[in-house]
């Protein structure tokens, strides 16, 4: 059974793309947490609830999502090598991807974590050697599928959409400019959207949005940074 996809509307020109007939696959790639431990807990959150809202609500198959995650300090030895979210398996990952979709497949990167931006290269935190948008653009330059989809929801992830950017594809990322390198919650708020299912990517979008920039709104304006700054980790409440 063929996944039943993420329905698609532009985000520019807010014109609906054809829905084709072929397979759907996803990576998920979870960075490095650092050495905070809320961090590795929340991360380790939202990559099993993406696995899970795609594979259990959009039918993607399982051996179609690929997860590489990041271990927290100290856990290294607990997670496969093959599995770990270094530099070189997330290229060979996206270089699977080029090589197995077709043109009528949906593919969807989503990436979690830590970035950042230095001289106009936008990057994501790994263990070991950090990822680039523009290497990760040349990976997935010869990319067949026809409907292509990156949702960065990393501080600092703007350069993305421009390195990303072709016809077919959309590109969704947490931070507006460089210069937001905070840790963003855009991630919960699009989670929460997506989970019901029979929503489009374009509505879960402006709802994560909204609810983000209230979020944010509650907890940091007109109160004392520094007091509100240590329950900055902790994150949204999850939803009931």
């Amino acid at each position: 059974m063929k996944g039943t996809r993420l329905v698609l509307t532009s985000l520019l020109a807010c014109a609906a793309l054809p829905v084709l007939a072929g397979d759907c696959r996803a990576l998920i790639v979870s960075g490095d947490p650092g050495h905070e431990p809320n961090a590795a807990a929340r991360f380790t959150d939202w990559t099993n609830r993406w696995a899970a809202v795609l594979k259990d609500v959009y039918g993607f198959k399982p051996g179609n999502v690929r997860v590489l995650r990041s271990p927290k300090r100290g856990d290294e030895a607990k997670l496969a090598p093959a599995d770990t979210a270094t530099h070189d398996n997330v290229l060979a990952a996206l270089g699977s991807l080029v090589r197995d979709s077709a043109d009528g497949d949906q593919v969807l990167l989503v990436l979690i974590g830590h970035g950042y931006d230095s001289q106009n290269v936008s990057r994501l935190c790994l263990s070991g050697k950090d990822i680039s948008d523009v290497e990760a653009a040349r990976a997935l330059e010869k990319l067949r599928a026809r409907q292509f989809i990156c949702i960065n929801t990393a501080p600092a992830s703007s350069g993305w959409a421009a390195a990303l950017a072709r016809n077919g594809r959309v590109t969704i990322v947490a931070a507006a400019t460089p210069g937001l390198r905070s840790q963003t919650y855009f991630n919960e708020f699009l989670l929460r959207a997506l989970s019901p299912g029979k929503v489009t990517l374009l509505d879960a979008f402006n709802r994560a949005a909204l609810q983000t920039i209230r979020w944010y709104q509650n907890h940091f304006i007109d109160r004392d940074v520094t007091k509100v700054h240590g329950k900055e980790f902790q994150g949204p409440p999850r939803a009931g």
